[in-house]
């Protein structure tokens, strides 16, 4: 029996047309395509295949058994069967596989492949230390081993590239095992050749990788490498100037060129003195809170973490003091007569040095005044300048009286100018005296006559008119309506306008009336005068004057070889026309000089002048006399001397207490030793002024200078060593007196010299209130009630100030307050989920509203025990070495410092496995004429619940695939599992589902974390459709 059987092309068929003759029979007998395969790991990701062949197919044509271990483990329409891609397993497969071919008519003979499924291989990664520093070769000790059969092939490689410069990879024995497998291991370090540079960058994930027989494995391992941050550069190295009490916040800025692992913070100090700590790059100083005490000076910015300190960086932050003017002058009078007398000092305060100057009116000087500059005074590097005002030694009595008026002296440092007036009021006696009409004056009897008299001088004048010693006048205007006879003589206009401040003019009036034996005629006067002790007579030239005869007085002084203390007897001879009279004998003793005023204690300031004013009585000229000055060490010693006829000033030789030779001035009565620079031996002397002549010393009256100097720097203590946040603590300022006071100074006139104190708070004064209580002697303590964290680095000035003085000394105490932390914030409350192994650092972070004093540490807490202390806010997980054993959980960030510990912030860091993929096939066996075959199961079991879907690894989902959800299953473990199927549409064609071989992939996102898993279908369909186009 036979069948005539034609083969039309189907798809997937050859395009053959053939005929052939259909005998039915069993199959032969099989043999395998390959006796042996292997060997193979479980799990092996790609498909295998066992095959089969048959000497005689049968007819129908045969199918196949294929068992092992006498299992059936499937059935096959081919000669071949398939192990899917990741399903193979050593207790399902390994063994000897027999492939029997059979159909309705008998079996064959099977044959027999032997498959070699080994264990996967066992991996191993050692780490010798879970901090690795870059500092220290041997902390990279990265063993890997595998365990395997037949011996495994191990290397190591970098994830992205090749190894880093400076890792290398060492061999280690291999080691045998009992059960017929071979360990290798390979280590993964640093050369000893390798710089730190190369250490430093070999951070990353490296890959452990084995080959075992055909089959390749490999394990990542991120290595997260720790080293000190690199130096730090500051971005300028002379910051500001800025002046004190800026408006806006002043930021200093430190880079570090190599960060470091984990990240740096920086370290400021000022001075050696820690001033705080940041974590970013910048130290911010709040607005208005800068001074020259607690932020002026050499600072340091050193780069930290827990590994080490980098290299540190140094600037200077340069903070201006404001010009202040400490010594003001004051508004005076001089007399334009004394060069002395005119002495306005302006001391400007600040820092840098400030330029003080002085104008008149706004503009320039007027011609005979300079300024001095005295020696400046630094404290503290605060400046002083000293610039004094006066007339130039050759000033001319005239330009000094046209120097009155508003003067301004101005202290400026850049931008900042400050500025203060002083009015001068320049006294001067009467001069440019003169009589209206001038000359001699001739009238007649009876005629109307007025003299006017005028000076110019400052303060205004007042007049008299006299005759002789008689005062006729007490007004400018000396006015006679009817001369008569009797009017006739020397009428003299004084002008003055102060104690010996006055002139003198005089004109003579004529009358004429008839003559006659009456005085009438011209007389003239002789007078002689002769010293009763030596004999020495002098006669005064001829006095041309005339004198009525009514008696009236005639006024004559004279001065010519008359001195001091010396009894003479005076003889007046009267000559006119008819004869000569002689008066009788006068004897006269002239008066001993004597002063009226002298200096007494004279109060200056170290490095500034002094002036020793004497004032003798009217009654003597000073122009007639020699002066000395002498003080006494405790010899008298020759200062210098003022000689009458020379009107110079000789110097002693001995004289060198002073840097400058002092000026000397004498005027009519008054006498000014003038010093231009004290120092403080000046004040141990006494001084005197002698007035001399040939016949008698005269006067000699004592004086002193005291010399005031700022008081020494005080010294603030506190009375508590650690002060705390609520208590109380009392500063005391103790400070002493640095001027000097002369030895033999009288009880009397010695100043107290006491130190007074005042306090300051950031510059601002303070006076007793709720927080402070000022008080203990001369108010030299401060009571800070109820200490409170802003208090902490707060500055308070100690001002000493001595009585009698300008001059102050300051110190300053920055107040430190030590306070526990505050509550710790966390950042984020909750942070994650994430994965175990994560390959990217996770940072846990706190936040303090107050850093406590001394700044905080942090411990790091989780069930109860610390994981960790940092000097900052953070806490990083190196990437690769996340799990939930270790980190899960609720996490404490506990800030604390000596003084006590801040409540601590919770963080709750979400840790959950990686998800599981379970992925299902219904059928092994994916027939495209079975739409039911293809029913693929992608399940992924994680927290959050999972995101599932498949799609088709080359594009869209071909046509006829459809994916269907199926319900979410939550596990005990608060885990959920989704469940996504792909398969065939029930309306899809056959045509379809035959294209629909490929890789499909099952992609999941678990929180923000992404999974994907490859299967690989293929869908296998007939080659041949029969068609019966005969049969006999």
């Amino acid at each position: 029996m036979f069948m005539v059987v034609t083969v039309v092309k189907t798809p997937g068929c050859l395009n053959v047309m053939q005929h052939f003759t259909w005998t039915i029979d069993k199959p032969g007998d099989a043999t395998a395509a390959t006796n042996s395969i292997g060997p193979y790991m479980e799990g092996h990701r790609s498909e295998i295949q066992l095959r089969c062949r048959v000497s005689n197919p049968g007819n129908p044509p045969a199918r196949f058994r294929w068992t092992v271990q006498g299992t059936v483990k499937a059935v096959t329409n081919t000669s071949f069967y398939t192990i899917p891609s990741g399903n193979l397993s050593r207790s399902k497969h390994n063994g000897v596989w027999h492939c029997t071919p059979f159909n309705e008519i008998g079996a064959g003979r099977p044959g027999n492949i032997e498959v070699s499924v080994h264990k996967r291989p066992d991996f191993a990664i050692i780490l010798s230390s879970k901090v690795i520093r870059a500092e220290k070769p041997s902390d990279l000790d990265v063993l890997c081993g595998i365990k395997g059969k037949p011996a495994p092939q191990v290397t190591w490689h970098y994830k992205t590239g090749p190894l880093p410069l400076g890792v290398i990879i060492t061999p280690v024995p291999d080691t045998p095992n009992n059960d017929s497998t071979t360990t290798v291991t390979r280590r993964l370090t640093w050369s000893e050749e390798s710089t730190g540079e190369e250490r430093r960058a070999s951070s990353g994930v490296y890959v452990c990788q084995g080959v075992v027989g055909g089959e390749e494995i490999k394990k990542e391992v991120p290595i997260y490498i720790q080293y000190k941050p690199g130096a730090a550069k500051a971005e300028h190295k002379r910051v500001g100037p800025y002046f004190e009490h800026q408006p806006a916040e002043i930021r200093l800025t430190c880079t570090v060129e190599e960060e470091g692992h984990p990240p740096a913070s920086i370290e400021w100090s000022r001075q050696g003195v820690i001033e705080g700590r940041t974590n970013g790059s910048f130290y911010i100083i709040p607005a208005g809170k800068l001074s020259t005490s607690a932020h002026d000076g050499h600072w340091r910015c050193t780069p930290y973490n827990d590994i080490g300190k980098g290299e540190s960086d140094t600037f200077d932050l340069i903070v201006y003091v404001k010009p202040v003017i400490v010594t003001k002058p004051r508004d005076i009078s001089a007399k334009a007569e004394l060069k002395s007398d005119l002495d306005l000092l302006c001391r400007v305060r600040g820092r840098p040095r400030p330029a003080v100057t002085w104008k008149y009116k706004g503009g320039f000087l007027p011609a005979g005044v300079v300024v001095k500059s005295e020696l400046d005074l630094t404290r503290d590097k605060v400046v002083i300048v000293s610039k004094r005002l006066t007339w130039s030694a050759n000033s001319t009595i005239k330009e000094r009286r046209e120097t009155g008026g508003v003067y301004t002296c101005s202290g400026q440092i850049e931008e900042e100018e400050t500025e203060v007036n002083a009015k001068i009021d320049v006294h001067y006696a009467p001069y440019d005296l003169k009589i209206i009409p001038s000359g001699n004056v001739t009238r007649e009897e009876n005629e109307h006559l007025k003299l006017i008299c005028s000076a110019t001088c400052n303060p205004s004048c007042t007049y008299v008119w006299s005759k002789g010693a008689r005062s006729v006048s007490t007004s400018d205007v000396l006015e006679f309506r009817s001369l008569a006879s009797e009017d006739r003589g020397i009428y003299t206009c004084t002008a003055t306008n102060g104690p010996s401040q006055k002139a003198q003019v005089n004109i003579q009036v004529d009358i004429q009336w008839i003559t006659g034996y009456d005085g009438g005629f011209n007389q003239s006067f002789t007078i002689k005068y002769t010293d009763v002790d030596i004999g020495i007579v002098t006669k005064t030239p001829h006095i041309k004057d005339t004198a009525p005869s009514d008696g009236r007085v005639m006024q004559y002084n004279i001065t010519k070889g008359v001195y001091p203390g010396v009894r003479y007897k005076l003889e007046l001879t009267a000559s006119n026309l008819i004869g000569t009279a002689i008066s009788n004998q006068l004897l006269v003793d002239t008066p001993v000089p004597s002063f009226t005023h002298w200096p007494n204690v004279v109060r200056t300031y170290r490095g500034e002048g002094a002036r020793l004013k004497w004032i003798l009585s009217e009654s003597v000229q000073l122009s007639s006399y020699n002066i000395e000055f002498w003080y006494e060490k405790p010899v008298e010693v020759l200062i210098c001397s003022w000689s009458a006829n020379t009107s110079t000033v000789k110097y002693g030789t001995q004289y060198n207490f002073s840097n400058y030779k002092p000026e000397v001035e004498v005027g009519s009565v008054e006498v000014v030793l003038h010093f231009f620079h004290v120092e403080p031996d000046a004040a141990r002397f006494n001084y005197k002024c002698k007035v001399s002549s040939g016949h008698v010393n005269t006067a000699n009256n004592m004086a002193w200078i005291i010399v005031y100097d700022f008081p020494t720097r005080p010294v603030i203590t506190s009375s508590a060593k650690r002060i705390l946040v609520n208590s109380t603590v009392t500063l005391t300022c103790t400070g002493h007196s640095s001027s000097t006071i002369p030895a033999k100074i009288p009880a009397e006139l010695k100043p107290s010299m006491s130190i007074t104190y005042k306090w300051k708070r950031e510059g601002e004064p303070v006076s007793s209130d709720a927080k402070h209580q000022i008080g203990g002697p001369d108010d030299s303590q401060i009571t800070i009630r109820n200490v409170q964290e802003d208090d902490d680095k707060k500055t308070y000035t100690c001002v000493a100030h001595e009585d009698g003085s300008q001059l102050d000394s300051f110190a300053d105490t920055v107040l430190t307050v030590l306070y526990k932390p505050s509550e710790a914030r966390p950042v984020k409350s909750s942070i994650g989920p994430y994965f175990e192994g994560v390959q990217s650092p996770v940072t846990l972070s706190c936040e303090l509203t107050s850093p406590g004093s001394p700044l905080a540490r942090f411990r790091w807490i989780r069930n109860g025990v610390v994981k960790a202390v940092t000097n900052t806010s953070s806490f990083i997980i190196p990437s690769g070495t996340l799990s939930r054993a270790a980190h899960n959980g609720m996490w404490k960030c506990e800030p604390f410092n000596q003084i006590g510990t801040g409540r601590p912030g919770t963080i709750d860091l979400v840790v959950v496995r990686k998800p599981m993929f379970a992925v299902e096939l219904s059928s092994r066996v994916v027939r495209s004429e079975k739409p039911s075959d293809l029913d693929l199961l992608c399940s992924i079991k994680g927290k959050p619940t999972p995101m599932v879907t498949w799609h088709y690894r080359d594009g869209p989902l071909p046509l006829g695939m459809i994916i269907i959800p199926l319900p979410d299953t939550h596990n005990s473990d608060n885990t959920t599992t989704v469940t996504r199927r792909l398969t065939w549409a029930a309306n899809s064609t056959i045509d379809e589902r035959r294209a629909s071989s490929g890789i499909y992939v099952c992609k999941g996102i678990v929180g923000t974390q992404e999974i994907t898993k490859d299967v690989p279908i293929s869908v296998q369909c007939k080659c041949f459709v029969l068609h019966l186009v005969n049969y006999e």
